[in-house]
């Protein structure tokens, strides 16, 4: 009940301030885009491009909520957890700010380049009842594609994306006695990872739609001797424009991880369950809900969004914090 309070109370709190900054989108040849659902819901990423010249700078802040633990489809007391390890997660937070840009190219080609700052806590609980608090913070790794659009008819588009993902993020992030965090506090992978999506998108007048598949493909085991799973995810989403500037969504999303390779050289295993590489990867669905907002009367503005997304259902490999969920604000201006 308290989670559901503060979701509905930081929406209603952020609709008068939306309202009076929001954006019109952008593109002239391109009139479905200054609609307030022409973008996706602001948890998706690529979902849209840009014609020739035009250059968009975003910014998102993610939270992530994790409460609790979970073997397969079943959550597992803290008591059953340490009879295995030596200590056991309770609740983990993320924080990210990511800083993002998208440049037209051409009018079929993008540019999309995206810089995240990650901040993330976990409180354990020890065998002795005792409690502690770990926090690790930094750039994550950076992201740099290629957007192409394949086929467009003015009402349906298809367009595909490429990439990489840089290994700026920090793998040695460590405790105060100078002992490696688990893997999920690490900031980055410690690999060149490769990126690639395929979406499409459609809209009539008064609705609009899209679906979007996407993978991230590990190479290679990074300097710790450890390789972070593939994921694949596959999306879709449908909105409807309630006033000229406000729009709302609902959409899916359904996403696969492949369990870690290998093991991290320092990371004893037995400590608890995010230090075990066995216990990582699994397949999860998840319902999203959003708001978009713009300003019709600006050519090139400013535009904000807000993404609600929790955990319809999760099978996860081993033993493994449980999602609650992910809360997306988001910024972008058009030039």
């Amino acid at each position: 009940m308290m989670k559901k309070h503060i979701l509905t109370s930081a929406l209603a709190l952020c609709a008068p301030v939306f309202t009076a900054y929001a954006d019109d989108a952008h593109t002239t040849g391109k009139p479905f885009l200054s609609r307030p659902d022409g973008h996706g819901p602001i948890g998706v990423m690529g979902d849209h491009m840009h014609k020739k010249g035009d250059l968009m700078l975003s910014y998102r802040y993610m939270r992530m909520e994790m409460d609790g633990t979970r073997q397969g489809t079943h959550s597992v007391t803290p008591q059953q957890v340490l009879g295995s390890y030596m200590m056991t997660p309770l609740t983990m937070q993320m924080d990210m700010h990511m800083v993002g840009a998208m440049y037209g190219l051409t009018d079929t080609i993008t540019l999309m380049a995206m810089v995240p700052y990650i901040e993330k806590k976990m409180e354990t609980l020890h065998r002795n009842g005792t409690r502690a608090s770990n926090k690790s913070s930094g750039v994550g790794d950076i992201k740099a594609t290629v957007l192409k659009e394949l086929w467009s008819d003015g009402k349906h588009t298809v367009h595909g994306q490429a990439g990489l993902t840089l290994p700026t993020g920090s793998i040695d992030q460590s405790t105060t006695t100078g002992t490696p965090m688990a893997y999920g506090m690490q900031l980055g992978s410690g690999t060149w990872d490769i990126l690639g999506s395929l979406t499409y998108t459609g809209h009539t007048d008064d609705l609009s739609w899209g679906a979007q598949g996407s993978t991230m493909i590990r190479t290679g085991l990074n300097d710790n001797g450890y390789r972070l799973g593939n994921t694949y995810s596959a999306t879709a989403w449908l909105a409807r424009p309630i006033t000229d500037n406000i729009s709302l969504s609902g959409r899916l999303i359904g996403t696969h991880t492949n369990q870690i390779s290998g093991r991290h050289s320092r990371l004893n295993a037995a400590m608890m369950p995010g230090a075990d590489a066995a216990n990582s990867g699994g397949n999860t669905v998840d319902a999203g809900f959003g708001i978009n907002f713009l300003t019709p009367t600006t050519p090139k503005g400013h535009r904000l969004a807000l993404e609600a997304t929790v955990p319809v259902y999760r099978n996860l490999q081993g033993t493994q914090l449980e999602k609650d969920y992910t809360l997306i604000l988001g910024w972008q201006k058009s030039f």
